[in-house]
């Protein structure tokens, strides 16, 4: 779809926010069953409830296996075969179009979030337009209400604009009976959603009160620790927006060393009831990635760059068809100890681990085989059964967006002190000391010799994987890392797009928005017009 016909307008009652919130496609009937909001938000404890459980929505909007798992895969950060969640398809190689219509298989891909997120800015936004009007009076806890309310609409809003090609600008100022409201790029809505951090973080700042450790489940929140993690979601979405490596290079990175400093203190975490799946604060990622015998298995392109043997460039060289699962000799502590055990198995190391032969189905392809997983989250899914803090945003990452800064801003000397606390004390490799600078075009590798860029790439993903959903892949595209012809963005879903009476369009595979080739052997598709591989 061309970039000129995203601004279109659309005239939007009231049932395209139930649409929204329901899935209900009845675009001109009234819904006499719909409480007016007046009645619906009679008191404070209304008001308050409504803006406390905005963010539940937002976190199942982002956290299921849906659209969870969808990208951990399709940035080759994971693999699977199963056709759960659209993996087998949208990571297939090569690359597929997702075909935008409702009555594929996999249309929950962009559905899922895209109502769950609409649902929590509706909301969201409810709230702090009857706390701002003085509809209801909260007392001593408004301005808590508007800090909440406010930064869930920056949340929600950031994380759709990280997914989507395009969206609606949609607050408590919007009057949903009257308005126009018109499909904007998803530059746009960016910023609106930024403006909103923004704007959570100074209410948070200005006033004193206390999040309660339900609004977000396992901890209380001052308002101090608040604007923080406003703060920290926002030079995260600074970053992450980034389609090409000119968007990545063109961010403004002054600002957001300025935010990370402004930002959390310890990691984001959010702590199940420990109800496993069944519970609401039920974090995909963690629990499938744990569980990967039988699910999700590290890549070998996220783990690949780390083997002394020849067995990585060997796989590499193969017909992708060709590739089967093999064991490496990792040289990275965090993927293996360097020794073996009794039984000749290697001893993991501090995140990933030896696995069996895989058993997902390699008919559909043995390329999507690995013999590795990542482990980090064992206690999240076998001893506590979800209650254990599940984070959002590490502390960690703040390192990482700092190192890539600094390589933007020509601060280069600044990046192997907080490159080496991860790389070196970690994994056991030699200090980046003395490492070229290189480009944001190097491959990933952590060998000796490989630069600064290629270095940070690397170490960014294997440290923070499964740590917020999507980062593998926002990052990447970022950074031209993805597998050639990988949609770039998710569509706005047919389902809406029927409703609203405007034309089907799509990404990935050749079509609309997708990943450029990569020289990279693994990620080349594209490259060759005669290959049959290449989609048109």
């Amino acid at each position: 779809m061309k970039k000129d016909t995203f601004k279109m307008v659309v005239k939007i009652g009231f049932t395209v926010i139930i649409l929204a919130v329901s899935g209900c496609l009845d675009f001109d009937v009234e819904n006499k069953n719909a409480p007016d909001e007046a009645r619906a938000l009679a008191t404070p404890s209304d008001v308050e409830s409504l803006i406390k459980g905005s963010f539940l929505q937002y976190f199942e909007a982002i956290e299921s296996g849906t659209p969870n798992m969808t990208m951990a895969t399709m940035s080759d950060a994971f693999t699977c075969s199963w056709g759960n969640y659209g993996m087998g398809l949208l990571s297939s190689e090569p690359r597929v179009e997702y075909v935008n219509n409702t009555s594929q298989g996999y249309a929950g891909a962009s559905q899922f979030p895209w109502f769950g997120l609409y649902g929590a800015i509706s909301s969201a936004s409810d709230g702090v337009r009857n706390v701002e009007s003085g509809a209801v009076n909260l007392g001593p806890n408004a301005k808590r209400a508007l800090a909440f309310g406010k930064f869930v609409q920056g949340l929600a809003l950031g994380w759709q604009a990280l997914y989507f090609d395009q969206g609606f600008l949609l607050d408590e100022d919007t009057d949903l009976a009257n308005d126009v409201l018109e499909l904007v790029p998803y530059t746009e809505v960016m910023d609106f959603a930024i403006a909103n951090l923004a704007e959570a973080a100074s209410i948070a700042d200005g006033n004193t009160f206390t999040i309660p450790a339900d609004w977000m489940n396992g901890k209380s929140y001052s308002n101090t620790e608040l604007s923080q993690v406003a703060h920290s979601h926002i030079a995260r979405f600074m970053a992450a927006v980034s389609r090409t490596t000119a968007d990545r290079k063109n961010v403004d990175w002054n600002a957001v060393l300025s935010h990370v400093d402004k930002g959390v203190t310890e990691d984001f975490a959010i702590t199940g009831n420990g109800g496993g799946r069944s519970d609401p604060w039920w974090n995909a990622a963690q629990w499938y990635s744990a569980e990967n015998n039988t699910w999700q298995r590290a890549d070998y392109m996220l783990l690949g760059p780390s083997d002394d043997s020849t067995g990585f460039s060997d796989w590499l060289a193969k017909n992708v068809y060709d590739r089967t699962e093999f064991l490496m000799k990792s040289g990275d502590k965090r993927i293996w100890s360097g020794e073996y055990s009794d039984d000749g198995d290697e001893i993991p190391g501090l995140l990933y681990e030896q696995l069996g032969p895989t058993v997902f189905p390699l008919s559909r392809g043995t390329y999507h085989a690995s013999r590795y997983g990542l482990y980090r989250w064992d206690e999240y899914r076998y001893v506590t059964g979800t209650g254990s803090p599940a984070p959002m945003l590490m502390l960690v990452e703040h390192d990482y967006l700092k190192m890539e800064a600094y390589l933007h801003l020509g601060q280069a000397s600044e990046v192997p002190a907080l490159l080496d606390i991860y790389r070196t004390d970690r994994g056991g490799y030699p200090s980046a000391e003395g490492e070229a600078t290189g480009t944001i075009d190097d491959d990933p590798s952590p060998k000796v010799g490989s630069g600064l860029w290629a270095m940070v790439k690397y170490d960014k993903m294997l440290e923070l994987a499964s740590s917020y959903p999507g980062l593998e892949y926002f990052e990447k595209r970022g950074w031209h890392d993805l597998s050639g012809l990988t949609l770039l963005h998710f569509p706005v879903p047919a389902l809406d797009l029927e409703t609203l009476q405007l034309a089907l369009y799509s990404h990935g595979g050749g079509v609309g928005d997708s990943a450029p080739p990569r020289a990279m052997p693994g990620y080349e598709y594209g490259l060759d017009p005669d290959d049959m591989r290449l989609r048109k």
